[in-house]
């Protein structure tokens, strides 16, 4: 009777452990579905985030590259301008030294007059004076 009893005993154990170990397999499975669901979703996260990380970067790349043709642009215009402002300088100092040598041709004319002036007072002086030293007739 008593070894029956701990047969009886030995296989309650056995059933109970037999359900024990189902239940951990069955929590085991369990939890291994819950993984692998949240390894999928972390995944699925992640490749969001590399496609709009990647989306920001093209904006930001295409950004940046128009602003790179816009100084471009800007660039060759003040390059264009400069050049226009080098020829209009050049122009302008060939007017001016234009206008310096009229001023100095002006200067020498005017001086010339003067001294033509000057020559024709001496010679009507001189000639008064020999009119006014002449016998009257």
């Amino acid at each position: 009777v008593a070894s029956l009893k701990d047969a009886v005993a030995a296989m309650m154990s056995e059933i109970r452990g037999a359900g024990m170990e189902k239940q951990q397999l069955e929590m085991k499975a369990e939890h291994e579905k819950q993984l692998i669901g949240l390894e999928r979703k972390f995944q699925r996260q992640l490749m969001d985030a590399r496609r709009k990380n990647e989306g920001l970067i093209e904006s930001l790349r295409q950004t940046y590259e128009d602003e790179v043709d816009g100084l471009k642009n800007y660039r060759s215009e003040l390059i264009g301008r400069n050049k226009d402002l080098e020829k209009e300088l050049e122009r302008a100092r060939g007017e001016v030294e234009l206008l310096k040598q009229r001023l100095l041709s002006a200067d020498n004319e005017r001086a010339l007059q003067r001294r033509f002036i000057e020559t024709a007072q001496r010679q009507s002086e001189l000639v008064v004076a020999f009119l006014e030293r002449a016998p009257s007739r």
